[in-house]
């Protein structure tokens, strides 16, 4: 690691030299005109592994057999080396870690790691590089794919093989018959110490699990082919999503202290006050000692390093030695010593953006970075820090000096739309952080943004990333693909291609994805060139403008994009996208290939179009209160999306998720055949938490007392709620108890009773007939957007027949809204 991370920073020094050396020459005069791997369709080489192959050369030499075979026909031999003989053979691709490698003294020093060397002697090719004993796809472990990704480079480069999109469609291999390789001598150090793309895994909506499996599956295959390979020793992650749970009663000290005076996790911000997203109070020694002892307990020499990033929070602490460490911010739009002041007002007031009262914290972290380095290199002096810059501490420090064993994960602004000034405001940014000494890796969140709308930012990611690798980048980590692949394809493929084809101008790597859809080359081309121009006018102003106007939480922007997304694409818009696409089909149609590729686009166009549709209806609705329109819509939308989710044009899960935050698909659950209950429920409030010592979920606890409130709605915009926020001046958060009764008939055989609720917001307890049937954390399952999805339990073992059954239900909300605010009905399933 220390020798790794050292050449990594001589290369550095001159912005202008790359990480990837490719010398290339001619052995003896005699071998000058190369070897067949393939003549005339027919097999002119063996691939050889090694005896005890490991996964990836495994998955190497299957890939190379493929590639191939799908080149020109050929299918070329996978044999192991020992069945190889003395008599004359084929030309031989060897493999990893073969005895030939070692004999013919291939290597010469040990790459590093996804290192890999490809060389020619003779009529024998050599392909070898760091291989671990991992299966090839665990991005989650410190995995070594040396091999396969020489294969790729191999493929990439001998047969200009392309790979535009997860699935077969998005696979470009020219045709050729014959196969022939020059001698070639090329050891290549990978341009980024670490890159990933985090791929979600949403199972709702997608019709068929099994299709959203495979698609999983083959994206990770996509990445993998585009040299994406995490190392977790050198990324950043969330640090200290565990410490509530074990400090919070024996170190309250750790964690940070809010404007009421409280160390709590704050109850204003998404989570609503879960542990999750707790800040620290960073100028703690003794937070700073725990870091280190933790560190000194789980540390290897695969993860030698140490991660003191925040839980996916801004920073903070109010308490007066973190402020002390903060550098007076002049563009502050308050004075800097009314700073708690302001924030104590706004947190009072339930202001989720109070903490922005306390300006710029970036040197109070730069510190707390350099705190941890200094105790952690007393134990190992070659120990890198590794943390964020996020939030209220993004732009560089003020004063505090970093070394080279701190790596920054640069987050940024940069946000859909990418104006020309935020692009140089995220440059100016990281330059500014270059200079501070720090190493820097670029950790974005843009790839949210934008729903599955045809946005083009290509040029502008490619000038920035550029920009980046020529000022010291050294790795990437990109939240999160999406996989909008049929409205954002050269997006996305010019982030994946870059990565790994750095000096490769942009154009250069659009002209590929272009080139694709072959006699249709021009007509695609005009039609992102024509995205391209309608992305390029949107500014911000327009966004929150628009937003304003409908209404719109969080702006539209981030998750919510498809809420304003018709500010943009408007029908006529959107025809003139439809114009050109029916050009490339005409184009395309002497190519099967090139018209399925067109037809892909346009798929994803619909898709487009018809969520455009759907959130207009389920505006409408909201404004009407006619509410079949909407639905009409929706169901139209989703049969669309089960009809073409096995083409790959986008991820329906991630679609799914960040809709479900407004549009209501309940409706679905409850057209089924069930049990209504009554629509008058019962309600108490819980402020001191004492409802289940005093059972108040117990079958014939009194709820005379209770309130009424009905499942339409959050309590607090119900009568309930707005009487309490008028005795107490605020909404209530907290804990709220629902109470109803239900009968079930007689039951047939072979029937499932489930309990489907619409949606609780946030966490929930449920009881039938006193016994606790589910716990449903919040956020459940890490999903931060569980408060507005549906979900079923099954209650089959737990009813009575004929007899009244008592639900009781406990709901936990700590900011925002809350309650049950969507339908509950009892679910009677025929099992076979």
């Amino acid at each position: 690691m220390k020798n790794y991370f050292a050449n990594l920073h001589k290369n550095f020094k001159n912005p202008h030299t790359l990480q990837v050396s490719i010398i290339l020459f001619f052995v003896l005069l005699s071998y000058a005109h190369g070897f067949d791997i393939v003549t005339n369709g027919k097999p002119a080489a063996v691939i050889v592994i090694p005896d005890k192959a490991v996964d990836c050369v495994k998955r190497a030499a299957h890939e190379l057999q493929y590639y191939v075979k799908e080149a020109s026909g050929a299918n070329l031999d996978i044999v192991n080396e020992s069945v190889l003989t003395n008599k004359k053979q084929r030309s031989c691709i060897f493999l990893g870690d073969c005895k030939a490698t070692a004999q013919a003294n291939i290597i010469k020093t040990k790459p590093p790691r996804n290192g890999f060397i490809i060389k020619s002697i003779g009529s024998n090719l050599f392909l070898t590089g760091q291989d671990t004993p991992y299966e090839w796809y665990i991005f989650d472990a410190p995995t070594n794919t040396g091999t396969l990704l020489a294969v790729y480079n191999f493929l990439d480069n001998q047969l200009g093989v392309r790979w535009l999109w997860p699935g077969k469609l998005g696979e470009v291999v020219p045709k050729a018959s014959n196969i022939r390789i020059e001698r070639i001598n090329q050891t290549i150090t990978p341009p980024l110490i670490s890159s990933r793309f985090y791929a979600y895994s949403w199972k709702a909506g997608w019709a068929n699990q099994q299709i959203s499996e495979q698609f999983k599956k083959d994206e990770d295959i996509w990445q993998q082919r585009h040299y994406f390979s995490w190392d977790p020793s050198v990324s950043a992650k969330h640090s200290f999503e565990t410490y509530w749970e074990r400090f919070n009663k024996t170190h309250p000290e750790f964690f940070n202290l809010l404007p009421d005076g409280t160390r709590r996790s704050d109850p204003h911000y998404v989570g609503g006050g879960s542990p999750m997203y707790i800040s620290m109070c960073i100028s703690e020694p003794n937070l700073w000692n725990q870091i280190v002892e933790d560190w000194k307990a789980s540390r290897t020499p695969q993860n030698p390093n140490i991660f003191v990033s925040e839980n996916d929070t801004p920073g903070r602490c109010c308490c007066p030695r973190c402020m002390s460490w903060d550098v007076p911010d002049k563009s502050l739009h308050i004075p800097w010593d009314k700073r708690l002041e302001y924030a104590k007002r706004d947190f009072a007031n339930a202001s989720d953006g109070w903490y922005k009262n306390l300006g710029n914290l970036t040197d109070r972290y730069t510190r707390f970075y350099m705190e941890v380095l200094k105790l952690a290199q007393k134990i190992d002096p070659n120990v890198y820090v590794i943390g964020f810059a996020y939030s209220n501490y993004t732009t560089p420090p003020l004063q505090t000096k970093l070394d080279k064993h701190i790596i920054i994960y640069y987050v940024g602004d940069i946000m859909y739309p990418w104006t020309d000034e935020k692009v140089q405001k995220d440059k100016d940014m990281w330059k500014a952080w270059a200079n501070t000494g720090a190493s820097l890796s670029w950790r974005p969140n843009f790839t949210w943004d934008g729903h599955n709308m045809p946005i083009f930012f290509a040029r502008k990611f490619g000038n920035l990333f550029s920009y980046f690798y020529k000022n010291s980048l050294l790795g990437t980590y990109y939240d999160s693909d999406m996989g909008q692949y049929s409205t954002q394809g050269p997006n996305l493929y010019v982030l994946a291609r870059m990565q790994y084809a750095i000096e490769k101008p942009v154009d250069e790597i659009l002209d590929e994805y272009y080139s694709a859809f072959g006699p249709a080359k021009q007509q695609i081309k005009e039609y992102f060139s024509y995205w391209e121009k309608i992305s390029d006018a949107v500014t911000d102003e327009t966004l929150d403008t628009y937003a304003a106007q409908v209404k719109t939480p969080e702006g539209g922007h981030y998750g919510h994009f498809y809420m304003i997304a018709d500010a943009i694409f408007t029908p006529e818009v959107m025809a003139k996208g439809h114009a050109i696409l029916n050009k490339a089909i005409d184009a395309a149609k002497s190519d099967d290939i090139a018209s399925a590729r067109v037809d892909y686009l346009m798929k994803g166009l619909k898709n487009a179009e018809l969520t455009l549709a759907t959130q207009a209806a389920y505006r409408s609705y909201k404004t009407s209160g006619n509410i079949s329109a909407y639905q009409e819509a929706v169901k139209i939308l989703d049969d669309y999306r089960a009809s073409v989710e096995s083409d790959y044009i986008c991820n329906m899960g991630f679609l799914y998720s960040r809709e479900s935050e407004s549009w209501d698909r309940s409706f679905y659950i409850f057209s089924k055949a069930g049990i209504e209950f009554d629509p008058q429920w019962k309600f108490m409030w819980d402020p001191n938490d004492e409802g289940v010592n005093k059972e108040w979920f117990s079958e014939n606890y009194d709820e005379s007392l209770w309130f009424d409130i009905g499942v339409d709605s959050t309590w607090e915009e119900q009568a309930i709620g707005k009487q309490w926020k008028q005795q107490h001046g605020n909404d209530y958060d907290g804990f709220g108890w629902y109470r109803n009764k239900f009968v079930v008939p007689t039951s047939e055989k072979h029937q499932k009773y489930t309990l489907a609720f619409g949606a609780v917001d946030e966490a929930c307890k449920i009881w039938i007939n006193g016994q606790l049937v589910l716990d449903r954390p919040y956020p459940y399952e890490g999903d931060s957007s569980s408060w507005s999805k549906g979900f079923e339990v099954d209650i089959t073992n737990f009813v009575k027949f004929e007899k009244p059954n008592m639900l009781a239900v406990r709901v936990e909300d700590n900011s925002g809204a809350g309650g049950i605010w969507r339908p509950v009905k009892v679910l009677i399933n025929n099992v076979k």
